[in-house]
């Protein structure tokens, strides 16, 4: 994945719909040393504008991405802007589960879930 930054934020997974505290938000768009910033510090990369940031939810999986919104060198608020669970990603870390066996037999009405 390479160097990156990344910017803590409460948020509310825009999927799930769970609170998730100090969610670790990554992006490119800052000086890529891995530095840690979090919502109303400075920051010396962008004076204004947006970055683009992303995520993922630890409790349901889902892809969430967003824009930090940046005024004067402060970080301001994050705005997401699109969201998504991976399916294929789901399945395969939960492939030798027996619940995702059960939910292949149900989805597929085959009792060896194929």
């Amino acid at each position: 994945m390479g160097l990156y930054d990344w910017v803590r934020v409460d948020i509310k997974c825009p999927h799930c719909k769970s609170e998730v505290k100090n969610l670790e938000f990554q992006t490119y768009d800052f000086g890529r040393q891995f530095n840690e910033y979090s919502i109303g510090q400075k920051q010396n990369k962008i004076v204004e504008g947006h970055c683009n940031m992303i995520a993922i939810c630890p409790l349901c999986l889902c892809s969430i991405r967003g824009w930090l919104n940046i005024k004067e060198c402060v970080i301001k608020d994050l705005e997401v802007f699109r969201y998504g669970v991976n399916l294929k990603e789901h399945i395969i870390i939960k492939e030798s589960s027996k619940e995702c066996q059960e939910d292949a037999k149900s989805v597929s009405g085959d009792e060896d879930g194929n």
